[in-house]
């Protein structure tokens, strides 16, 4: 009885981080994809401005 417990447990928590890690990873992509966003749009007017051909 007393390990089904622990073993729910311990599932429970290796979904949490796995969940967490997931959550974190998902925030990063965005936050890189915001970035590149801001960088490109940013990049893109000084680049025409040079002359510099932009994808």
């Amino acid at each position: 009885e007393g390990g089904r417990i622990s073993r729910l447990g311990g599932l429970s928590l290796v979904r949490r981080v796995l969940l967490g890690t997931l959550g974190a990873a998902l925030l990063l992509a965005a936050a890189i994809e915001m970035a590149h966003l801001v960088v490109m749009g940013c990049m893109r007017p000084l680049a025409l401005e040079f002359g510099v051909p932009t994808m």
